[in-house]
């Protein structure tokens, strides 16, 4: 769902809906408040979506079982807040993405090398705000995989052996 929040800025909610208890990332559901402007008159609603760390968990088990440009983007943002997940959560991720009993740290290297410029640029920069996508050069695109590959290595390292 597209909408422009009270304030004017554009805002992008998927709905998820699973009877899957697997796909359950352990962690905290808070609530969140949207108001939309809309000439109809859309009242404020309010969205049950998982807390941070969970939110990290989630994208970590994507990274980890697929090669795509927007798990990497949304892990750089993610992880910058003050919030880690769980070894709990990381754990969960880990055998989200099916890699019980593989090396997970092997294998995010191993994506994080398919994800090439040309992947982001056919696959993501179109998707993204113009003025990120303005921003984002090869070069930052480099540093962004990095950053995400560091934090995502040290949250793996959490895992019991």
């Amino acid at each position: 769902m597209n909408f422009e929040d009270a304030d004017g800025r554009r805002q992008h909610v998927e709905i998820e809906v699973s009877r899957d208890s697997a796909r359950a990332v352990p962690g905290a559901v808070v609530q969140h408040p949207f108001t939309p402007r809309a000439a109809k008159g859309i009242a404020r609603f309010w969205v049950d979506i998982y807390d941070e760390p969970a939110l990290i968990a989630g994208k970590l088990a994507a990274l980890l079982g697929r090669s795509v440009p927007r798990d990497v983007y949304d892990l750089d943002l993610l992880h910058h807040t003050d919030k880690e997940p769980s070894a709990e959560q990381v754990t969960w991720a880990v055998k989200r993405a099916k890699l019980e009993g593989t090396n997970p740290v092997a294998v995010l290297r191993a994506h994080l090398g398919e994800l090439t410029w040309p992947r982001f640029m056919s696959e993501l920069r179109d998707a993204l705000p113009p003025e990120v996508a303005e921003r984002l050069d090869e070069t930052e695109w480099t540093a962004l995989k990095q950053r995400v590959r560091d934090y995502a290595e040290r949250q793996l390292r959490r895992l019991p052996p």
